[in-house]
């Protein structure tokens, strides 16, 4: 059979040849459409396991706001280097919400209400698929998380890694987090904010070199088996906002029961006391730190707490 031919008359291959030959130049970037692929990588060894990249599409960003659609690509992976291959399974489910979706969430996601009309998602085959997961990996997934475990609380207790958080994208020279950026910097374009395509973006980026030759998934491995802290900067100065803001805290206004203040996950509680310290309260003040369980990092649990003063006799 003859090669598919473009409407302006160029084969498949043609256009690959000079989309190679611009790569060669300094004055251009090439980028191609995303397809799915049959694998996100090159690993084949003895001992593979498999991580599920996750996407949920919501009728909004608030506490009140439900999924409507759920993307699962479950893709094998080499637990040693954190290279993927071959993707083994996929699901894409819609569900009712049981209210009007908003205006601006059609127009972002082109989900409509009569796409998701008595439609529910497939529990069964959702929960086996993560069930032979290792991990949940999503872009974003503190709000993945929450999305999805407001409906399957059996998801709660699953090791969570983000392809949005634990990636160092800014230290490969790329500067905003977002997941059409990043795929952007990575040579694709693609139909964004439809799960399943999200999840696939981010088995594709996951997949990919980034740092001395090591996947980008590398990362989100090393930082899911890591222990981590959420220390709580309670009753910082408010003119310390912005230094705190700037060195990647977040404000919690306190509305959902738990604390008013600003927060930080850290591997390093000692030395992120030390910063507040010198930093925030000037040696007169207290952090509220919190151990999180490998379980439940980008949720709101904890296995314990205790406070850390920062008073100098």
């Amino acid at each position: 059979m003859g090669e598919d031919v473009t409407d302006r008359g160029y084969t498949g291959m043609e256009l690959e040849e000079a989309a190679r030959k611009l790569e060669t130049s300094e004055e251009y970037r090439v980028l191609r459409l995303f397809k799915p692929q049959d694998r996100y990588g090159q690993a084949a060894t003895d001992g593979m396991t498999s991580v599920a990249f996750l996407d949920v599409e919501s009728t909004g960003v608030e506490p009140h706001d439900v999924p409507i659609e759920i993307g699962v690509v479950r893709v094998e992976f080499d637990p040693a280097t954190g290279e993927l291959g071959k993707v083994l399974e996929r699901y894409q489910g819609l569900q009712d919400p049981g209210r009007p979706i908003p205006e601006h969430i059609v127009a972002l996601t082109g989900i409509t209400d009569d796409e998701v009309r008595g439609r529910q998602f497939d529990e069964a085959s959702l929960k086996a698929l993560i069930k032979r997961s290792a991990i949940i990996v999503a872009h974003n997934a503190p709000f993945d998380r929450g999305m999805v475990e407001k409906l399957f609380p059996w998801m709660e207790k699953r090791p969570w890694g983000c392809t949005c958080l634990d990636i160092p994208w800014q230290a490969a020279g790329i500067s905003s987090k977002k997941l059409e950026f990043v795929a952007t910097m990575r040579g694709f374009f693609y139909k964004a904010h439809r799960a399943l395509e999200d999840a696939e973006m981010a088995a594709a980026i996951a997949g990919k070199p980034l740092l001395e030759g090591r996947p980008a998934f590398h990362w989100v491995l090393e930082n899911a088996r890591a222990d981590w802290y959420r220390l709580w900067a309670t009753d910082a100065p408010y003119e310390a906002k912005g230094r705190l803001h700037a060195a990647g805290y977040e404000w919690k206004d306190g509305k959902d029961g738990g604390h008013k203040a600003w927060r930080i996950l850290t591997k390093d509680p000692v030395g992120e006391a030390e910063w507040l310290a010198c930093e925030v309260y000037g040696y007169r003040g207290k952090a509220l730190l919190q151990q999180v369980g490998r379980n439940d990092r980008f949720s709101e649990r904890f296995d314990g707490e205790e406070w850390l003063s920062m008073a100098r006799g």
